[in-house]
């Protein structure tokens, strides 16, 4: 630990301490950082003592040439746990230095200690980022299940994939950390889960030891923190969790309420209207293209594409829709039939209307923003 620190401590004692000659020593006394670096590599007696009787040693001008290699300074031991890592050494005058040496030798130990106890967690944390990544990218049933015995996880088929992510409007570095550390409180998520960032998106998977699935304890533990839940379906093997993933990805791209879930009928349209838009994107963008240019006026497009997607909203409700969006309802009528009149659909039934509009919405969705409208 000490070696792969020792340069950052006399980077840092170079500001502390200027013209001041600092050393690092290893717990064979010899130099592996130093202010002056041409004494790096070289032996250190005082550095040697140190260690060996487990307190500072003070070298002065009158006992210097009983320490081969030393100047005169002190010399104080690091240790945490009751383990010596090395010796810090600052040259000067024992009397003047002592103290300094004595808050350094302290400040050190406590840098140290912290760092003993978090390594192990970040450890921790990277190989469950490790194991998210191989899971949902390649699932490598043999890594993972190497991963998975590294970190104690027992895994319980079937599997849930969900993904949590900050509110746009309310969106900061902060909020996703605070969504983990909920969850975690509340048990949405436990030691038999799997759980990291992955493209910068809080992603979850559960195993289904819990009690009910992961919307049902989201809506009963009532989340402090504001966000966006999406959940795919469920995944009896780790090659259908990679699928699942792909779709709760596009969900949550696509989603404008607060939780969606693919099982559920209406999201899983949304979905596949999305889906629909992509595999085709050409198709889609010419009916769209030939929309912009029937209707040149942007504000008039974007309220014509807001009145359709009202209106569809509430079950083609006329008055409803009107009365959301504070139009009168032969407003909206006249904007559904110059809509479909543009796209030539006057004569098809009300399904296929409404199946095209909605996926040119999504397509407008996709170019300004998916919560453009």
């Amino acid at each position: 630990m000490l070696e792969n620190y020792a340069n950052d401590i006399i980077t840092m004692m170079m500001t502390l301490l200027p013209n001041r000659t600092v050393n690092v020593m290893n717990t064979s006394g010899y130099i592996i950082s130093s202010t002056d670096s041409s004494r790096i590599g070289t032996f250190h007696k005082g550095a040697e003592d140190a260690i060996k009787y487990g307190r500072m040693i003070c070298i002065t001008d009158e006992t210097v040439s009983l320490y081969p290699g030393a100047k005169k300074g002190c010399n104080a031991p690091l240790t945490i746990n009751g383990i010596t890592l090395g010796v810090i050494g600052i040259y000067g005058n024992p009397n003047e230095i002592e103290t300094l040496v004595n808050f350094i030798q302290l400040y050190l130990e406590k840098c140290f200690q912290l760092t003993s106890l978090t390594l192990p967690k970040l450890e921790e944390s990277k190989l469950m980022e490790d194991l998210l990544k191989e899971i949902i990218f390649n699932s490598d049933e043999e890594k993972v299940k190497a991963l998975l015995e590294k970190l104690g996880i027992e895994l319980h088929f079937p599997l849930e994939c969900a993904i949590f992510s900050p509110i746009e409007e309310v969106k900061n570095e902060l909020l996703e950390p605070m969504i983990l550390r909920e969850i975690k409180d509340k048990r949405i998520v436990t030691s038999n889960d799997i759980f990291g960032y992955v493209k910068e998106k809080l992603v979850v998977i559960r195993s289904s030891s819990h009690e009910n699935d992961i919307s049902t304890e989201v809506k009963l533990a009532k989340l402090a923190t504001p966000f966006r839940l999406s959940v795919g379906e469920k995944s009896s093997t780790l090659a259908d969790l990679r699928f699942s993933y792909q779709r709760v990805s596009v969900l949550e791209r696509i989603q404008e309420k607060e939780i969606s879930d693919i099982s559920n009928l209406s999201d899983r349209l949304n979905y596949l209207l999305y889906s629909v838009g992509r595999i085709d994107k050409k198709l889609i963008s010419r009916d769209l293209k030939n929309l912009v240019n029937a209707i040149k006026d942007e504000e008039d497009l974007y309220q014509t594409l807001k009145s359709a997607e009202v209106y569809y909203k509430n079950n083609r409700s006329l008055s409803k829709s009107a009365e959301e969006i504070f139009i009168h309802r032969n407003t909206l009528l006249y904007r559904l039939r110059k809509l479909y009149e543009v796209l030539g659909v006057n004569e098809e039934e009300d399904f296929m209307k409404e199946l095209l509009v909605r996926i040119l919405i999504q397509e407008y969705k996709r170019i300004k923003g998916i919560r453009s409208l």
